[in-house]
């Protein structure tokens, strides 16, 4: 009787474990779903900390560790565009930053009070693709961003401007360079459709350091 009821419930084992992994699964979609929303007007921004040494950042209510070596940018996170936005890097207080609702922005912090902003354009969007950005933040130089042993995708991106381009989702080493200098190659990291990343050329014109990541925007936690 035993062995009977030991081989039944074995039996039943795979089919309660696929009800369970459906009721997670269905879980997960129905938090997604009712997650709260950030409120009308809301904006998101990240910062990026370009420098050799890590950076404690605060904004949008929450604290990140801009580690050069590990992730020296930031998630986005939604910030509230009614009110400029307060950012502290290493506890000292810079000065406010005004951003547009319903826009995406970066922060640069570049060592003084007043960090750079940069609006990240959203226009041109086709989830069918992968969008690719690239930030020039490496002092007096003239970017360029090219495929290693192949074609240029960015030229003559001046300091703290930036460019983007919509690509089939592809893997591929990429170069940032300044006139007669180049970065190390950087592995594109492996994107699919609807997918953006972007790519950071830090240092200066001697000396080039291209970084790169997937974009994400944090979760609204419904405080910013």
């Amino acid at each position: 009787m035993t062995n009977k009821l030991t081989h039944r419930i074995a039996r039943l084992l795979p089919a309660g474990a696929l009800a369970l992994t459906a009721l997670t699964a269905s879980a997960q979609e129905i938090a997604r779903l009712y997650a709260p929303q950030a409120p009308a007007g809301s904006s998101y921004l990240r910062v990026v900390n370009p420098s050799k040494k890590t950076v404690k950042v605060e904004f949008g209510g929450k604290q990140d560790t801009l580690d050069p070596k590990r992730k020296p940018v930031s998630d986005y996170r939604v910030v509230d565009a009614a009110v400029d936005v307060a950012i502290k890097a290493d506890g000292r207080l810079l000065e406010r930053i005004h951003v547009k609702p319903d826009s995406f922005n970066t922060v640069v912090l570049n060592g003084t009070d007043q960090a750079l902003l940069i609006n990240d354009a959203t226009d041109g969007r086709n989830d069918l693709k992968a969008e690719l950005r690239f930030y020039n933040l490496a002092r007096d130089c003239n970017a360029a961003l090219a495929i290693q042993d192949g074609a240029t995708i960015f030229e003559r991106v001046a300091y703290g401007d930036h460019r983007k381009r919509t690509i089939n989702p592809v893997q591929a080493r990429l170069l940032g360079r300044c006139d007669n200098t180049a970065s190390a190659a950087l592995a594109l990291p492996p994107l699919k459709s609807g997918d953006h990343a972007s790519l950071f050329l830090f240092g200066d014109a001697g000396n080039p350091r291209l970084i790169g990541q997937i974009d994400a925007t944090e979760a609204f936690s419904g405080s910013r």
